[in-house]
């Protein structure tokens, strides 16, 4: 399998857990390595993501969610994800919405766990997460073994009736009906060919061979071996039938409840992701809401301290009014008093003048005299 993004999420501060034992740094330089090769890493240090919800839902859902790890003993803990268990997060496509595969996780053909440095070994050597000998068995498949080379040989070593030559036929019964009674032959010489004679080396004595069996008894006995053969073949080969067609109406069986079970589990998964993206987007809207309370908050704090300062103020002004007013009614009451000394004067004034005025009559009276 290709990939062509892989994201890689861990804690420099935190330890994974044994059971999902990582090395961290041995990690980054075979993503480093993996980098070289054109493949896009993207390396991400939990502790600096501010909302890790969405990075832990995407690689705990999809479609593929029964190959998905189990963060943490506990279950699926958003709080272990990247610390007390790193995770590999591995594309097919950069623009797809789900992963194809997240390790660690566990390996029905290893049966273990395959962590996340041997997947990197495995793509940096290999190409795929797992080496070219290694594959999946598929479920509820039996192969049948090819038969051994001693089954071969006694399926094709069914014996021939021997048929007697003419020299050694027996002879024919007298009356019908009657057995066959072989009659002893006699041991045959067989000469072997002179050897050349040669100097201390003594010529080798005739040998004799033994009688072949009788015709009957030879024919009766591969008769018999050959019937049981026959039958133990038959058994065989029907118990081979019987055991295929079982298990192909039990795979059968067993792939139509798979597919039935799938298609209700994508469904399932299905309505999970959307409502597990809907809970995202309303817990997003809440700390949206969250932030701009807070925001409204400081401002009527900040607005607070400005009205109570206002308030200060207008009090300052409202006292200084009462003093300005205080004064404006002690210069009323004293321009009253000017005024009136303003007439007294005036009044003293014309006074004084009629009094001139009537000195001057009395000098031009004196002056004219």
């Amino acid at each position: 399998m290709k990939f062509e993004l892989v994201r890689f999420y861990y804690s420099p501060q935190h330890e994974p857990e044994r059971r999902y034992h990582t090395d961290n740094q041995r990690a980054l330089k075979q993503l480093e390595s993996l980098k070289e090769r054109g493949v896009e890493v993207e390396i991400f240090d939990v502790n600096q993501i501010e909302d890790l919800f969405p990075h832990y839902h995407r690689a705990t859902v999809g479609p593929k969610v029964a190959l998905r790890p189990v963060f943490g003993a506990k279950g699926a803990l958003e709080e272990d994800f990247g610390r007390a268990v790193p995770a590999l997060v591995c594309y097919e496509n950069k623009d797809d919405l789900y992963p194809a595969e997240v390790f660690p996780r566990m390996d029905k053909t290893l049966e273990r766990m395959l962590g996340i440095n041997e997947v990197l070994d495995n793509l940096l050597t290999y190409g795929d997460v797992m080496p070219p000998a290694v594959e999946a068995p598929i479920p509820d498949e039996v192969e049948l073994e090819p038969p051994s080379e001693e089954e071969e040989a006694l399926a094709g070593e069914i014996p021939e009736e021997i048929v007697p030559s003419p020299e050694t036929a027996p002879e024919a019964p007298s009356e019908a009906g009657a057995p066959e009674t072989p009659e002893a032959q006699p041991a045959i010489p067989v000469e072997e060919m002179p050897a050349v004679e040669e100097e201390g080396v003594v010529p080798a004595e005739p040998r004799f061979a033994q009688p072949p069996a009788p015709p009957a008894a030879r024919r009766e006995q591969n008769g018999c071996v050959a019937t049981v053969l026959e039958w133990l073949i038959l058994l065989l080969l029907g118990t081979v039938l019987a055991t295929a067609v079982a298990l192909g109406i039990l795979y059968a069986f067993n792939g139509t409840l798979n597919f039935s079970n799938t298609r209700g589990v994508r469904e399932a998964q299905s309505a999970i992701a959307q409502l597990e993206g809907q809970q995202a987007q309303i817990e997003a809207s809440i700390n949206a809401l969250e932030r701009e309370a807070e925001r409204l908050s400081q401002s009527l704090g900040s607005l607070e301290e400005k009205t109570n300062t206002l308030e200060d103020y207008t009090g300052t002004i409202r006292n200084e009014l009462e003093t300005t007013k205080d004064e404006l009614e002690t210069a009323g009451e004293d321009i009253k008093t000017l005024k009136s000394d303003v007439k007294a004067v005036a009044t003293e004034s014309a006074q004084f003048d009629t009094f001139l005025t009537r000195l001057r009559d009395i000098l031009i009276e004196l002056e004219g005299t």
